[in-house]
């Protein structure tokens, strides 16, 4: 039933809840059930939103031992609109993009920040950085 403008199927949607207010006791209500109807969630090691406090908190108090992850495309919103706020536009801040989160050119695979799979990397990443972006932000 759900396709995309292209006209292919779009992403799986997940268990789905309608309210009419966003509080944590909410989102806490659909996580539980779902552990209660496929108990093995409680063994979710990561999960995903929007960055929405009240959700975060809802899922959170279900699935405590659960690391929470800020949803790829709400991260880049919120790195652009901090970006635009500092006054931060155009060529540096597509760089600073970039570096941050990567890019596809063809077929390879420019890597970002948020490549790196360990916090020694990431540290020494960030590091290699710190210079370029203080140069590129000077310009």
């Amino acid at each position: 039933m759900l396709r995309t403008k292209e006209g292919t199927h779009t992403v799986r949607i997940g268990p789905v809840m309608v309210h009419n207010k966003k509080e944590a006791s909410s989102y806490h209500e659909l996580s539980s059930t779902m552990i209660k109807l496929k108990p093995e969630i409680r063994q979710t090691l990561v999960y995903g939103t929007d960055g929405e406090k009240a959700l975060w908190d809802g899922f959170g108090w279900t699935l405590a031992n659960a690391q929470h992850l800020l949803c790829d495309l709400h991260m880049k919103d919120n790195i652009a609109a901090k970006l635009q706020e500092l006054c931060i536009r155009g060529e540096t801040a597509q760089i600073l993009m970039t570096d941050i989160f990567g890019k596809t050119a063809g077929s390879e695979r420019i890597r970002g920040l948020i490549d790196e799979v360990s916090s020694d990397t990431l540290d020494s990443a960030m590091c290699n950085l710190r210079d370029k972006w203080i140069s590129v932000h000077m310009q």
